[in-house]
């Protein structure tokens, strides 16, 4: 949602505009599907500042480290995230948005690419830095969620 408010550019808006609309409610289904609410949801201060990160990073960042972040990073990850778990929640009810996402996020990963085509090897060399933060803030993500689900340090 901060990448499409705070994009400007015409072309980069038309593709955010589209991935929102993809994107809209899937949080809502997941829980009315999980019958999580948001009262009884777990409150993890690791998640919640790695989750900000990419937040604040979508108020401060250019719009291209924006697009490096959501297609390059974020995107990319949910690809693998959803194939390699789709099998665990095939007889659940969120079997419906893990498929959903199934479907999308590959195509979604590609979409900010054409975006990036012709810029500067220098460009190129910043938009790598970025891309390899979010790589590293998405690592310690996933790291917590694993120790989460052992019940170690919850």
């Amino acid at each position: 949602m901060l990448h499409y408010i705070n994009t400007s550019n015409a072309k980069h808006f038309s593709i955010a505009e589209m991935h929102m609309q993809e994107e809209f409610a899937h949080d809502i289904q997941l829980r009315h599907a999980t019958g999580v609410t948001k009262e009884s949801q777990l409150w993890d201060p690791m998640i919640e500042s790695s989750s900000s990160w990419f937040c604040r990073m979508m108020e401060s960042c250019d719009e291209l480290e924006r697009i490096v972040l959501i297609y390059l990073v974020v995107e990319s990850c949910a690809d693998s995230v959803y194939q390699k778990t789709a099998g665990v929640f095939e007889n659940d009810d969120a079997c419906g948005h893990f498929n959903t996402h199934l479907n999308l996020d590959e195509s979604h990963s590609q979409l900010g690419t054409s975006l990036l085509e012709g810029l500067s090897s220098q460009h190129y060399g910043e938009l790598a830095k970025i891309q390899h933060k979010g790589w590293q803030v998405l690592e310690q993500l996933f790291a917590r969620f694993a120790t989460l689900v052992k019940g170690e340090g919850a």
